[in-house]
């Protein structure tokens, strides 16, 4: 019997995928993220995650914020990857130097890809 005062949120992963995708996530092959509450199709994730939780713009906003967690919308992020990447380098970097900068433990670039 479970404990009905432990909060449990349903994962955001199919459980079988049927579709290949040749997309990666950190050079990993990845798979489809759906909204945990209305199923809309959402971002991807690695393969090898197994939990993962997401609300799409339409259900974000019916539910309270979730005790315990940390949310940052994607216009904030890339925000604050835009304002680190003028702060250390001088001028926004391009796709080819934001993913050798990601490699790059020391890098702030890489500090917020830690955060999100």
């Amino acid at each position: 019997m479970t404990n009905p005062s432990v909060n449990v949120l349903p994962s955001s992963l199919a459980r079988e995928s049927k579709t290949v995708y040749k997309l990666t996530v950190c050079g990993r092959p990845a798979k489809q993220l759906y909204c945990g509450s209305c199923a809309a199709p959402g971002g991807f994730v690695a393969v090898d995650v197994q939990f993962a939780f997401w609300l799409c713009r339409n259900c974000e906003g019916q539910w309270a914020v979730l005790a315990g967690t940390y949310t940052t919308s994607d216009e904030e992020f890339f925000r604050r990857v835009a304002e680190a990447s003028r702060e250390t380098y001088g001028r926004d970097l391009t796709v080819v130097e934001q993913l050798e900068a990601l490699k790059d433990s020391t890098s702030p670039l890489y500090k917020l890809s830690k955060e999100r």
